[in-house]
C-alpha cells in the first residue's frame, strides 16, 4: 500500500510539472553573410514602442523576453508582453548582463502561459530616448509562432504598440524564448491511466 501511495504521488507530481525541456527562440535570425545580416532593416523610434502581434499554434510558456539588438544590450531597453485586449502581462529590462543567443539579448522573467490561437503583442522601447533597432522581412518566426502584424506607438514611452498598417511582413525588434506545454487533457488522461493500472495491481495483490 505504501508503494502504491508513493507511486501515485510521484505520477501526480510529474503530471503537474511536465513541460518540454529547453527553449525555442521566437524569431529565427537569418544567417549573416560576411558578418552582416542579409535582410535587416534599421529604424529608430523616439520614446515609443515597436513590436509585433502573434498567435501561438500551441500552448506555450514564455520564459524570457528579448530584442534583436544584442550588440547594444547595455542601453536598458524594455521588452513587454501584452494580450490582444491590451492587458499587460510582463516585462524585462535588457542590460549588459543579459544573455545573448544568436545575436539577440534575453532577460529571464517569471514564466507566462500563453494559450494557443490567442493573439499577443511583444514590443521594445527605450523610454525617454531614441531607440535604434533592426527589423526583419518575411517574418522569420518559429514554426509554432504565427506572425500577424507589425506594431508601433510613437512618443508614448513604454506602452502597448498599436498596429502598424504600413509595415505588413516587417517584424521589428522584439523576441522571446518559449517552451511548448502539453495539453492538460492529455496529461490528465495519462496520469489517470497510470493510477488506474497501479490500483489494479495493488488490488490483485491484496486479494
Amino acid at each position: 500500500m505504501k508503494i502504491w501511495i508513493q507511486t501515485s504521488l510521484a505520477l501526480l507530481l510529474l503530471c503537474g510539472s511536465a513541460q518540454a525541456q529547453g527553449y525555442v527562440e521566437a524569431v529565427n535570425l537569418p544567417q549573416p553573410v560576411g558578418g552582416v545580416y542579409s535582410q535587416p532593416i534599421v529604424g529608430y523610434e523616439n520614446n515609443g514602442t515597436v513590436g509585433w502581434t502573434f498567435s501561438p499554434s500551441e500552448n506555450i510558456l514564455v520564459s524570457s523576453l528579448g530584442w534583436l539588438g544584442g550588440t547594444n544590450a547595455s542601453l536598458g531597453v524594455m521588452v513587454g508582453l501584452w494580450n490582444e485586449n491590451g492587458t499587460f502581462l510582463g516585462s524585462a529590462a535588457i542590460d549588459s548582463n543579459s544573455q545573448v543567443i544568436d545575436g539577440s539579448a534575453y532577460e529571464a522573467i517569471s514564466p507566462i502561459l500563453l494559450a494557443a490561437n490567442q493573439s499577443f503583442v511583444v514590443g521594445v522601447s527605450l523610454p525617454g530616448q531614441s531607440l535604434t533597432y533592426i527589423g526583419l522581412l518575411n517574418s522569420p518566426t518559429a514554426n509554432s509562432i504565427n506572425y500577424s502584424t507589425a506594431n508601433l506607438s510613437q512618443g508614448s514611452g513604454f506602452a502597448l504598440p498599436a498596429v502598424w498598417t504600413d509595415s505588413q511582413g516587417f517584424l521589428p525588434a522584439a523576441t522571446f524564448l518559449f517552451q511548448s506545454v502539453p495539453e492538460p487533457s492529455a496529461m490528465s488522461l495519462s496520469a489517470l491511466g497510470g493510477l488506474f493500472f497501479l490500483w489494479r495491481r495493488w488490488k490483485a495483490r491484496a486479494v
